[in-house]
């Protein structure tokens, strides 16, 4: 009965947690959050909205970051040009992922994109990649 009650303590708390969190400590670039936010018509960005995010297209807009974009697990195309990333991280278990176009950015490592097995559109021109094995 205690380790009852304390696992949904814990449960409870760690709800309570991850509602306090703001989109600024979990999505850190500001010009991504309002990027995303006017794809999806809100105003303030929530994880719940990114589960309704198909498709993000931009360019040219000054993201340095796609931290935060991990939580868009539904999201089939991503297309972000002219921007200065460098970190996949973020896309590594986008599994829903089929149309990845990440061209004129700062990307050198591609490894995390190795395990986005339903992919069938990657673009990646001018960028730093010297290594496409992981692919």
């Amino acid at each position: 009965m205690k380790k009852r009650i304390t696992l949904i303590l814990i449960i409870l708390l760690s709800q309570i947690f991850v509602s306090a969190l703001t989109a600024e400590d979990w999505m850190p670039d500001e010009t991504l959050r309002r990027v995303i936010s006017e794809t999806l018509g809100v105003d303030t960005l929530t994880i719940a909205d990114l589960q309704k995010l198909y498709e993000l297209i931009f360019d040219a807009r000054g993201v340095k970051s796609l931290k935060g974009l991990e939580h868009a697990t539904n999201i089939k195309t991503l297309l972000v040009a002219d921007e200065e990333i460098s970190d996949l991280t973020p896309l590594s278990d986008l599994r829903n992922l089929r149309e990845l176009k990440l061209f004129r950015n700062q990307i050198v490592d591609i490894s995390p994109l190795s395990n986005l097995i339903q992919l069938e559109v990657l673009e990646l021109q001018n960028n730093q990649i010297a290594d496409f094995t992981p692919l």
